[in-house]
């Protein structure tokens, strides 16, 4: 998916997210359209709801070192606050985690943001292997 900060890429990463969720044995998917993120810089975000307990968000940006691509990333929100992988869970399993704003790395993302909510299989599963 070509990536810019449009109408038709915002509702492309919404069915991504959408989608993935509904291949996950249907889970409940509440996507928040509410829109804070930095314009200045063409920054992308989505606010989700998933199994009407956890609110994630997943974030793209421009990469900074001269129209390099993307950068996507998901977080968590603890309270009020957003927090990457990298302070909710351990550094082993926070390096797991892509940088890339592919359809594969958000799929990636999404999967072990799952693994780290209790779904153990949610990686493989997402990759299509038959549990």
């Amino acid at each position: 998916m070509q990536l810019k900060n449009d109408y038709d890429f915002i509702n492309n990463l919404r069915s991504l997210i959408e989608q993935y969720y509904a291949e996950q044995d249907n889970r409940q998917i509440h996507v928040l359209l509410k829109r804070d993120c930095d314009a200045s810089v063409d920054e992308i975000c989505i606010d989700f709801l998933i199994d009407r307990k956890y609110v994630a968000r997943y974030n793209i940006i421009p990469h900074d070192r001269g129209g390099m691509g993307y950068l996507g990333a998901v977080s968590l929100a603890i309270g009020p606050f957003f927090f990457p992988p990298s302070q909710f869970w351990d550094y082993e399993n926070s390096e797991r985690f892509k940088l890339d704003a592919s359809k594969d790395g958000i799929v990636h993302n999404l999967a072990l943001l799952d693994e780290f909510l209790g779904y153990p299989n949610a990686l493989k599963q997402a990759y299509g292997y038959k549990l």
